[in-house]
């Protein structure tokens, strides 16, 4: 229905904002050292001209998109699963961002030479995400 469609787009703007607030002010500068980027961006503008990413514009808009889609998975697991509480929503966030996005996102570990240090600073950030998403969903 209509409302379950404002629903996800609400909970993936607070999932979103989840984002802005990790790579920001809590671990912004953590990150940016470990992705090797400079101080005064997050390394898009640099990358877009070396062929190796794109604006930040286009990343924000491609990353709200993904958020989007990620968001409405859960939603969907929410429904199928009749979840209705509190412990019911943090535990699927749990179950969907430990056994799927973390274990995925270790293959950066393992092939592609991330850091750990970077591997735990995104994947709480999805962690954190999904946790708050299921309890936008739950409650709106």
């Amino acid at each position: 229905t209509m409302m379950d469609y404002l629903s996800i787009v609400v909970a993936t703007a607070a999932a979103f904002a989840v984002g802005a607030l990790w790579y920001g002010p809590l671990f912004g500068r953590r990150w940016r050292l470990l992705m090797n980027f400079s101080e005064g961006h997050m390394g898009a503008q640099e990358g877009a001209a070396t062929g190796q990413g794109m604006p930040m514009a286009s990343a924000m808009v491609g990353g709200f998109i993904a958020t989007f889609f990620l968001v409405f998975a859960l939603n969907f697991l929410m429904e199928a699963f009749s979840i209705m509480t509190l412990s019911g929503a943090v535990a699927i966030s749990l179950l969907a961002s430990l056994g799927f996005i973390a274990t995925t996102m270790a293959n950066g570990v393992f092939y592609e030479r991330r850091t750990w240090g970077l591997y735990f600073i995104n994947t709480s950030h999805y962690i954190v995400a999904l946790i708050v998403a299921s309890l936008v969903l739950l409650y709106i």
